[in-house]
């Protein structure tokens, strides 16, 4: 039999022999198992007993059973500090993958139910003469209780649903577009790069149609540029957004951006009541669009409120387009109505 080692439990003061002293490769996974003079056989760490002579590593008493180090107190598999933390390290490393793979299916399909498709176009003639939207149409704001993208309804002034359009806005994906009721994307908007935004100031967008090029149809891209430095920049009562649109050809021969159309956004504060006591204020906004040639007016867009859930108002729009320009369809008119409501929903 081997020689018995005697410990003092440090805790109680209690006094045990050492049954069992396992050294591990660093001094947070040595464990010592004892027992006590009750018979109780318990592990233990060797900072929490007292050794009146060294023990040496590897050692076991004859009386000792084999079986594996247990935590103490609790008779199971003794974990060190370091081996608990990789275990949660690792839990968490779990956890993100799971959420990253998750985010990347949701994204995947969110961009094939909302992407361009010129072939879904190929032999669909575009609706209201190749101008997508009726010279006057309502664009209504859809009730959301989840807002993984904002709807927006079109309407023709009998109430008849055309399509919408939709802003998916989720971390570093975002896509704008237009949909008519049958499901087909009939054109996008996209922001300038992630860099170009960092040193832009204002709001800016670039229009495409999905269908040029298909069937041999002609188009442009529009880029509508909001004039920031010609804006007030403080405002309360009554605010002011300015935007230049142009255009440039897509398969023709450019001569450059040509502008088509100057959009001239106004405001005024209006107060709401949220409840019977507390108010809440909210910018009602109107659009006028003008000929940037003659100063014409081409068209006019009204905002309108109706309530919905407690302090929350949904927006319509009235739009209707007075001048039938040929460079500036009623879709691109459209989207600047549609563009605002998006854009200033903390308004």
């Amino acid at each position: 039999m081997s020689n018995a080692y005697e410990v003092r439990i440090r805790a109680t003061g209690e006094m045990a022999t050492v049954l069992r002293y396992d050294a591990g490769p660093s001094p947070d996974e040595m464990a010592v198992r004892v027992r006590h003079a009750d018979g109780r056989r318990q592990w233990y760490k060797p900072v929490d007993v007292d050794m009146f002579e060294p023990v040496p590593p590897g050692y076991v008493h004859g009386d000792e059973i084999q079986e594996a180090p247990a935590q103490a107190g609790l008779q199971e598999p003794l974990l060190s500090e370091r081996r608990r933390q990789q275990a949660g390290w690792l839990y968490y490393l779990q956890v993100a993958i799971s959420v990253v793979l998750t985010l990347a299916v949701v994204l995947l399909a969110l961009d094939r139910n909302s992407k361009c498709d010129p072939e879904d176009l190929r032999s669909v003639d575009p609706p209201y003469d190749g101008d997508l939207l009726p010279f006057r149409f309502i664009l209504s704001e859809r009730k959301q209780f989840i807002k993984l993208s904002r709807m927006i309804d079109v309407y023709d002034e009998n109430w008849v649903k055309v399509g919408y359009f939709y802003d998916l806005n989720l971390f570093f994906f975002m896509r704008f577009g237009y949909s008519d009721a049958s499901g087909r994307i009939w054109f996008e908007a996209r922001r300038p790069n992630l860099f170009a935004r960092i040193f832009q100031l204002g709001k800016q967008y670039y229009l495409q149609r999905c269908d040029v090029g298909a069937n041999g149809r002609h188009g442009g891209i529009f880029d509508l540029r909001e004039d920031f430095w010609k804006e007030s920049w403080f405002c309360s009562l009554h605010c002011v957004g300015l935007f230049n649109i142009t255009r440039r050809p897509v398969n023709e021969h450019s001569t450059g951006d040509l502008p088509v159309a100057n959009a001239v956004f106004n405001s005024t504060l209006e107060w709401h009541h949220k409840n019977m006591v507390n108010t809440f204020a909210r910018h009602r906004w109107y659009m006028k669009l003008t000929d940037p040639l003659d100063g014409s007016l081409v068209a006019h867009a009204e905002q309108h409120f109706r309530s919905w859930l407690p302090g929350y108002l949904l927006s319509n729009w009235t739009v209707r387009i007075s001048e039938d320009l040929p460079l500036l369809p009623n879709w691109v008119v459209g989207f600047a109505a549609a563009l605002d409501d998006v854009d200033r929903t903390g308004d």
